[in-house]
């Protein structure tokens, strides 16, 4: 099933991508390197308690034998931080392994129910004449659409053509419950994959007693697994298409590095000029590192498929939040009108950004902005703004990205107190 068509689940790819094996290998390789950090450390106590046997004299020899005693102590972190980190590969190895065959099942079932629901599908044509337009396949035969399709049809044909649909409804509902499988299988090894990276991390060497310095070394080693493992467990895509994601584990210019813990869903305080002109920079660095990517995102389809300053910033948005990890992988522009901003077909939800302006926003086309600005936020009067939530949130269940670029710390605390006191912590998140 290497070029499986994952369109019949309503997904572009293989939701869980990566090479069980290649991850195996790593994880043999570093319990390899573990062993032999073990007896190298073995060795250097040994010189080490044996330092007097060098028979070293001059200035050099104190201060030579002070480091010589330090060695060992250096070096004895590194067979359990090998061990560590291949034991957590080889365990993600083995959940990677098992989401791969559950996936594929997902798609074997997936394919089976598709054809059963097209042969229905054919058939039911075969009775009742049926006007189609457009291109695809229509998913919405079951037994009510057949016995509406069907009404002035005779008796006996009504009855048939019900079955018919009947059929295909529990096909499809096959079909859906394959996808969903299939989703469920990309979140296993997407969860896995996050287990592992923390795993390593935890397994770097910190503080070694007595030195007082941190291991520069250990975290580049630490670093690199971690890029190592995720290439091999996604075949170079950079994550499995989670809800979180993978990402750089970078945010942005206030970010920290892959190593760091990731910032929670809260809404950074307000930017300085300085601040929000290093966003800018960083924001240009996001498009020109996804060049392909960027051009895609930055069709809207709402404005049938156009390219717009606005929508650029959206595109340079959203690759920055998956970037930090904040945005599944497969995020993309929905393919109907009207669906939100973007979509992540793996996850099966919209995404829909709303810009909070305190001031006159980047993109607007007014010449005279010496007056203020009539839309800016205005945390006494914010009943439009809880409406407009409500509607994205309650109404079209999506997730809205609240984009604070441009707005002052009034403005960020009110909505901050809106999202709270609604219970929509889940449903939003926060921009930069």
């Amino acid at each position: 099933m290497a070029d499986a068509d994952w369109g019949v689940l309503d997904l572009t790819d293989d939701p869980v991508p990566g090479d069980p094996a290649e991850v195996q290998t790593l994880a043999r390789r570093l319990l390899r390197e573990a062993e032999y950090a073990r007896q190298q450390a073995d060795r250097l106590q040994k010189i080490a308690a044996n330092h007097a046997d060098l028979r070293m004299e001059g200035d050099y020899a104190e201060r030579f034998r002070t480091v010589l005693t330090q060695l060992p102590e250096l070096a004895t972190d590194l067979g359990p931080a090998h061990e560590s980190c291949g034991k957590a590969l080889a365990t993600y190895a083995d959940s990677l392994e098992q989401a791969k065959l559950e996936s594929r099942i997902a798609l074997s079932r997936g394919i089976e129910a598709d054809a059963q629901y097209r042969a229905a599908l054919q058939r039911f044509c075969s009775v009742v004449p049926v006007p189609f337009t457009g291109n695809g396949i229509g998913r919405g035969l079951n037994g009510q659409s057949a016995a509406s399709l069907s009404q002035y049809q005779p008796l006996e044909v009504r009855q048939w053509a019900v079955e018919i649909g009947e059929y295909a409804g529990r096909a499809e509902t096959e079909r859906q419950n394959a996808a969903e499988l299939a989703r469920q299988a990309a979140r296993t090894a997407a969860v896995a994959q996050k287990q592992c990276a923390a795993a390593i991390r935890a397994a770097i060497p910190s503080e070694h007693s007595g030195t007082g310095t941190r291991s520069a070394r250990g975290e580049e080693a630490g670093a690199e697994t971690v890029g190592q493992a995720r290439d091999a467990g996604t075949g170079g895509s950079g994550g499995s298409g989670s809800g979180s994601g993978s990402g750089s584990g970078k945010n942005g210019p206030k970010g920290s590095a892959e190593l760091d813990t990731p910032r929670g869903n809260e809404p950074l305080p307000e930017m300085t000029p300085a601040e929000r002109k290093a966003h800018w920079n960083h924001l240009k660095e996001v498009e020109q590192r996804n060049p392909e990517e960027f051009d895609r995102l930055q069709r809207d389809p709402d404005k049938n498929g156009g390219i717009s300053e606005p929508s650029k910033d959206e595109a340079r948005v959203v690759l920055d939040l998956r970037e930090q990890g904040r945005l599944p992988d497969d995020i993309q522009r929905p393919s109907l009108r009207d669906s939100g901003d973007f979509a992540s077909p793996l996850t099966g939800r919209h995404y829909d950004i709303k810009g909070v302006h305190s001031d006159w926003p980047p993109f607007n086309n007014v010449r005279d902005k010496s007056q203020p600005f009539r839309g800016a936020y205005d945390p006494a009067n914010n009943a439009r703004w809880v409406s407009k939530l409500a509607e994205q949130i309650r109404t079209k269940n999506r997730t809205v990205i609240l984009d604070v670029r441009n707005a002052d710390q009034a403005a960020i605390d009110d909505l901050k107190s809106i999202v709270k006191r609604n219970g929509w912590e889940d449903h939003v998140i926060w921009y930069p």
